[in-house]
């Protein structure tokens, strides 16, 4: 197992006699001549050889001092460390508070989390870890750390939250550590339950059943134009469709109603609209564009990939006419099966369902192929455990009693382990 430093492994992590009982909450604040670090908590710098400590001197270059003062989570590769706690369960949830986001002028970057928040033993033994994939607006973010013997954390931000056209710094109000809880990251894995063809049919005022709308965290919710059509007026708003039944290919119709001019002088994006196919891991597996939107009117685009259920529709730049900017009023979106010799095969449908259940600690496996990836998330999304099946039982000792959900490929069930 890694260790986090050699050195200072055994002063750091020794399990010692003052080590706090959970939970415990680091409340980070600050004003314009004092830092206020949270007794037992430690600072990770991202660059400890040029900026290893907080400055103490202008606590505003590492706190916000407004009325919202928490700490400026401004660099990838920033963390913090709890003190050292006791604990009897083997189930530990870290809640991150952010109070707001702001926006930066930084570039996304390539890691696949926000945060990752990594458990220790009293050795500094990484025990396990969990993340937080996305931050969408301000509130609590929490990852579940699911191992034996863990008495220390750490929350280190990988990625600067994103919202299709901006970056931003985070402002962390706290960081609660506490026994069992669950995680809201990662995103749960979708569920397919209709077949195609989905439509939202004509968009009247509210973004249909099943449907989902893709907002940015500073106008995560919807809004409408007098007609009813949904109002695409910022690079990154768009459409999801509920969960369908796999297919390998399929046709998105995109119905823009109307365009309604704005005073934008530039767009960021190159393509009006990049339509994504996603699998049940929410894997993209399948990407097409429509460049030009120079009216309103129908525009089509083919995806073709393996295992599509769910479709993605955003607007990536705004619409342009040589000298105008213009805001998408959407009219609709319809996912069809291709026609005409696609090669769209329906997987989803198998003659003999998967079946689980779960005997002294064992998972058993029935009616599912041999080299077929099975994942076990909590009820909440966060992954668990993963194997390959290769027609024997798989171990669940090392879980909590509580409810899980077993995914089988494009199958899932939810499980009770009770020890």
């Amino acid at each position: 197992m890694k260790k986090l430093f050699t050195i200072f492994a055994a002063a750091a992590f020794c399990f010692a006699a003052n080590a706090q009982s959970l939970p415990i909450t680091g409340t980070f604040n600050a004003n314009a001549t004092e830092l206020n670090v949270p007794a037992g908590w430690t600072y990770i710098s991202n660059d400890p050889v040029n900026y290893p400590d907080l400055n103490a001197a202008d606590p505003g270059q590492d706190f916000y001092v407004n009325s919202n003062g928490g700490f400026k989570w401004r660099f990838e590769g920033q963390a913090w460390e709890s003190p050292t706690f006791t604990t009897s369960s083997d189930s530990i949830s870290v809640v991150i508070n952010i109070a707001a986001l702001n926006s930066n002028s930084r570039s996304v970057g390539s890691a696949p989390d926000v945060f990752v928040v990594t458990g220790y033993n009293s050795t500094g033994d990484v025990v396990t870890t969990g993340s937080i994939n996305t931050v969408p607006a301000a509130g609590d973010y929490s990852a579940l750390l699911v191992g034996s013997g863990i008495v220390k954390i750490r929350a280190t931000m990988t990625k600067y939250p994103y919202d299709g056209s901006k970056c931003y710094n985070i402002n962390c109000k706290s960081i609660t550590v506490k026994q069992g809880g669950t995680s809201s990251q990662e995103e749960p894995p979708i569920e397919p339950n209709t077949e195609l063809p989905v439509t939202t049919n004509t968009i009247s005022n509210a973004i249909p059943a099943g449907w989902t709308y893709i907002g940015t965290p500073l106008y995560p919710d919807p809004y409408f134009y007098n007609d009813g059509t949904l109002r695409l007026n910022n690079e990154g708003y768009g459409i999801a469709t509920p969960g369908f039944y796999a297919w390998d290919s399929v046709t998105v119709k995109i119905n823009v109603a109307a365009l309604n001019q704005n005073t934008r002088t530039s767009t960021t994006g190159n393509d009006v609209f990049t339509v994504t196919g996603l699998n049940v891991d929410r894997e993209v597996v399948a990407t097409a564009e429509v460049n030009q939107v120079p009216a309103a009117g129908d525009f089509t685009v083919n995806l073709v990939g393996d295992d599509i259920v769910m479709v993605k529709v955003v607007m990536t730049a705004f619409p342009y006419d040589g000298s105008l900017y213009y805001n998408v009023g959407l009219g609709s979106v319809t996912v069809s099966k291709t026609s005409g010799g696609g090669t769209g095969i329906e997987k989803a449908l198998k003659t003999q369902k998967p079946q689980v259940f779960v005997s002294n600690s064992n998972l058993f496996l029935k009616n599912v192929a041999n080299k077929t990836r099975v994942d076990i998330f909590s009820v909440v999304g966060a992954k668990i455990k993963s194997v390959i099946f290769d027609g024997s039982s798989i171990d669940l000792s090392n879980l909590v009693n509580g409810m899980y959900i077993v995914r089988m490929g494009n199958h899932s069930e939810k499980i009770i382990l009770q020890k």
